[in-house]
């Protein structure tokens, strides 16, 4: 028997070699699950969260901002890009126009302009409530 210590852990890990079993019929179905799962393509592409902190104590409320061709200004906590067939952006924003009856409210977006998380911007909405759009990115606005 082979013992070794995990470098980080320091747990105890037991390593015990075990006469293989080529000709039981449940290993040997294993194996061909594994090798078949192995070939499929997955079909979501892994990729890391890019995230940032919301300044609003607000919940996310799909369609809680009215899409009424306004001008906005509005601060993005998350953005990713999503692949063919949308080939668009897709945000999660929060108003920041202390004077609009959205202001706090966060909110889904999508734009083909590319946006940073953690930024600021000021951007013309569309008027359809049902496919929510940044028609125009009018300027970033600068951090205090």
């Amino acid at each position: 028997m082979l013992v070794r210590r995990a470098s980080r852990a320091h747990k105890r890990v037991d390593v015990k070699w075990v006469k293989g079993h080529k000709d039981d019929p449940c290993n040997a179905r294993a194996d061909e699950l594994a090798k078949q799962s192995a070939k499929i393509a997955r079909s979501k592409a892994i990729r890391p969260a890019r995230i940032r902190r919301k300044k609003s104590p607000n919940q996310v409320e799909i369609g809680s901002v009215r899409m009424v061709g306004q001008v906005a200004t509005i601060h993005i906590v998350v953005d990713e890009y999503l692949p063919p067939p949308h080939r668009c952006y897709r945000y999660m924003y929060e108003i920041m126009d202390e004077d609009s009856p959205y202001y706090q409210r966060v909110d889904w977006i999508t734009s083909d302009v590319p946006l940073a998380r953690g930024h600021t911007y000021s951007v013309q909405l569309n008027d359809n409530q049902g496919n929510p759009r940044i028609e125009e990115l009018l300027g970033e606005i600068e951090a205090a």
